[in-house]
């Protein structure tokens, strides 16, 4: 596994976009949240486009995975924000279960040994 510096840097950048529209789309909502937002957003988005992996099947799995995470990320932080009483706690324990899910499938994915 190596890292790829321009497409690293691409993802931050891409990472800061959605946070800002995430900023701007969820009106009345603080700033914690928006960091928390685009931490579950950016951890996928920088597997997917910043790392480069050897084995294809893994490179596969690993970007398959990553998209079905950013997609899911984006969909529970929209459900959040259109709430109307928010409530940091639930926000915060379902984001934190879905990267730790990614991380964990991720580092099950990228450990497996080829049979």
């Amino acid at each position: 596994m190596k890292i790829r510096f321009i497409p690293l840097l691409i993802a931050i950048l891409l990472i800061a976009l959605l946070a800002y529209g995430l900023y701007s789309y969820c009106t009345g909502v603080g700033i914690p949240v928006i960091s928390i937002s685009s931490a579950g957003v950016g951890i996928p988005l920088l597997v997917l486009l910043g790392v480069k992996l050897e084995d294809a099947r893994v490179k596969t799995n690993i970007s398959l995975v990553s998209i079905l995470f950013l997609v899911i990320e984006l969909g529970v932080n929209l459900f959040f924000c259109n709430r109307s009483p928010f409530s940091m706690p639930p926000f915060v324990i379902a984001n934190g279960v879905t990267i730790l899910i990614y991380i964990l499938l991720v580092y099950g994915i990228s450990s497996s040994k080829k049979s």
